[in-house]
């Protein structure tokens, strides 16, 4: 049977210039975080680091408003964990340690496995913003916050990298359109239109998009 494609639009244009300015300006953070302390480059990487933390945050908390004011896969909703939240995590784990080599099931916007470690990422990166502005203003038991600031930055760290390998093997491993998306904003689905006698004639869809009632317990 001849395979069916549908391209449909699931990130809105405001959504990929934010997971855009997020991503530039949270690798940029990190890097002149690490050159602060340098001898040499230390002044010209905080005062980048500055720059590029004001962009980061204006970005962020715009992202944070769509979570419950935006539509479709801008809205938390979308990123939840679904009823089949642990199947589709052993799936992804075992499709990571194989390399790709395992079969992995497809998804409407946000991946089912990923999705609440986004949430988790916009929890920790709002916990970073605060406690580095806060670095030589506030203190907790005589304290200053700048080692709750390296933490939320290694664990941003931790999650770039492991996003970055996930995107790529998702597109190597499945032949899907994973990095376009972010760029075009549609996905390219595969569809069977016409189902066999014995079976409901409606289409079949490649993708998971977890529903409301996948949410609930």
């Amino acid at each position: 049977m001849t395979e069916t494609l549908s391209r449909r639009t699931v990130y809105s244009k405001r959504l990929r210039v934010l997971h855009g300015v997020l991503a530039v300006s949270a690798l940029v953070l990190l890097a002149t975080g690490w050159l602060a302390g340098a001898e040499r480059l230390g002044a010209a990487a905080r005062g980048y680091h500055y720059l590029a933390g004001y962009v980061f945050a204006l970005a962020l908390f715009w992202r944070i408003g769509l979570l419950f004011l935006g539509q479709g896969s801008e809205h938390y909703r979308d990123c939840l964990p679904g009823r089949h939240f642990a199947a589709k995590v052993a799936e992804h784990l075992k499709f990571y340690l194989s390399l790709g080599k395992t079969p992995l099931s497809g998804w409407y916007a946000h991946s089912p496995a990923w999705g609440p470690l986004y949430l988790g990422f916009f929890a920790v990166a709002t916990i970073a913003v605060l406690s580095g502005l806060a670095i030589g203003h506030l203190y907790i038991a005589g304290l200053s916050l700048s080692g709750l600031h390296a933490f939320c930055a290694a664990l941003i760290l931790l999650f770039t990298g492991f996003h970055l390998l996930a995107v790529v093997l998702h597109d190597a491993g499945t032949g899907g359109t994973t990095v376009s998306a972010m760029l075009s904003g549609d996905k390219i689905f595969s569809v069977d239109p016409q189902p066999a006698a014995n079976e409901p004639k409606e289409f079949k869809v490649d993708f998971y998009r977890p529903s409301d009632s996948d949410s609930k317990p």
